[in-house]
């Protein structure tokens, strides 16, 4: 906005006819030294959101590769015949073996298991953030 524009919106607005010139200079002083100020501080909220998306990302990267050199979680379960196994390994179940195994909090949502009814190795996702996925191994054991 240029400073005629802003002289006759405000001039419009306050309905002036006539008015000194040094009122008029420090009041759009005053006005752009305010935008200014404005605009600055605007610039740096975005840089620290910026950094603050970053910092998530990076430690979501960072838990992804714990994961992912961790090895296989197992997880134990009754067994049946041959390779069966009673009932099946949720998303909970995995939740349940990082907290115990690693104290990192992970939401069942966010897990991906696919149907494990045998014994054996199975591979789960674990989305840690919009951009960063975590391949984790499970291997399913017979008691």
């Amino acid at each position: 906005m240029g400073i005629l524009h802003f002289w006759f919106s405000y001039s419009r607005v306050f309905n002036i006819g006539t008015v000194k010139s040094a009122h008029v200079e420090r009041r759009l002083v005053s006005y752009l030294l305010y935008s200014a100020a404005l605009c600055r501080e605007m610039q740096l909220e975005q840089e620290r959101i910026e950094a603050e998306k970053k910092r998530v990302k990076e430690e979501a990267q960072q838990l992804a590769r714990v994961f992912e050199t961790i090895g296989a979680f197992k997880v134990p379960r009754k067994g049946g015949k041959g390779k069966q196994i009673f009932g099946s390994v949720t998303a909970q179940d995995l939740v349940n073996i990082i907290k115990s195994q690693l104290n990192r909090d992970v939401d069942k949502r966010l897990v991906t298991v696919p149907e494990i009814r045998e014994i054996g190795e199975y591979v789960a996702e674990i989305k840690l953030h919009p951009e960063v996925t975590a391949q984790v191994r499970l291997t399913v054991y017979a008691k």
